[in-house]
């Protein structure tokens, strides 16, 4: 039954959900810095309904924090590296040597240097440092990634959100990404709508489920895959922990339910896992009956030899 579960939701839901998603990596200073103009770039650019049904912006360190602090002892660059190739894009702030470390690092992966958006403050333009005539020029003549120049001391940010989801935009009709359930971030679709079928479920569940769908993925990509998901839908309170089983909370269903409208097909989804829903219910109940009728038998039993 799982395994006819975890293929039908990867070959009928899964699909639909995550293949017109565009995902951002957002890099800048950390939440821990008191004027850090990431934190209002994200709010504006998550905070306008009509964005939010295809434009999907994260924290990549908040993703990872358990990976890195669990018993893997994943680094963060290699974590990074490995699921920059997930997204669409990776929008750069330069506004904190941390970005700098990593407009660096990203600019010489083969497979990430044509999908950055990097925000440079505008009273650098003409600079003549390395930052500007070593990774910037190097962007701007050698790639496909953007550059955008704006004043980072008194932003207009609602200017600033449009000309990053044009960038954003442009990139992404270039950029082909893994549209299984390997890719970590997509995979996010593929768990939300396994909870909703299985709530609540353990860890465990979800780990034979991606399995089920991924065969020859290895058990290290797999903690990485379920991990990554999970800390996306736990940050957008999507998803809450309970006594060890995960369960969808309203903002989850909501979600679920705006993304499988916002597809052509989107009721016949929704149909569809309403009738799964309900078929693991019965079989369930029928469980938990046969397990009551035997509890009963054997009382039975019991009382007749006594």
């Amino acid at each position: 039954m799982l395994k006819e579960i975890s293929k039908l939701i990867d070959e009928h839901v899964f699909t639909q959900l995550a293949k017109r998603r565009i995902t951002v990596f957002l890099v800048g200073a950390g939440r821990e810095s008191p004027n850090s103009l990431r934190q209002a770039i994200y709010k504006e650019l998550t905070s306008r309904v009509f964005y939010r049904a295809w434009f999907d912006v994260y924290y990549p360190e908040e993703i990872f924090e358990e990976l890195i602090r669990g018993r893997g002892h994943f680094d963060l660059l290699s974590l990074e590296n490995l699921l920059a190739k997930s997204v669409h894009s990776v929008v750069i702030i330069l506004e904190s040597p941390g970005a700098i470390a990593e407009l660096g690092a990203f600019s010489n992966q083969k497979g990430l240097c044509d999908r950055l958006v990097v925000v440079v403050d505008e009273k650098y333009r003409k600079a003549k440092t390395f930052i500007m005539l070593g990774p910037v020029r190097y962007l701007n003549k050698k790639t496909k990634s953007i550059v955008i120049f704006h004043n980072l001391r008194n932003p207009l940010l609602e200017e600033l959100g449009t000309q990053i989801r044009e960038a954003v935009r442009r990139i992404s009709r270039g950029v082909q990404i893994e549209t299984s359930v390997a890719n970590p971030i997509a995979a996010q679709h593929f768990i939300l709508s396994a909870i909703y079928l299985m709530e609540p479920v353990g860890r465990e569940i979800l780990n034979e489920m991606v399995q089920a769908v991924r065969r020859k993925t290895p058990s290290k990509a797999t903690t990485i895959i379920v991990t990554s998901s999970l800390n996306i839908l736990l940050r957008q309170r999507e998803v809450i922990l309970r006594d060890g089983k995960y369960r969808l909370t309203h903002e989850g269903l909501e979600r679920l339910r705006l993304a499988m409208k916002s597809e052509p097909q989107g009721r016949s989804i929704e149909h569809l896992l309403d009738e799964v829903r309900v078929k693991i219910l019965n079989r369930t109940l029928r469980g938990q009956r046969k397990l009551l009728e035997t509890k009963e038998r054997a009382i039975q039993t019991q009382t007749s030899s006594g």
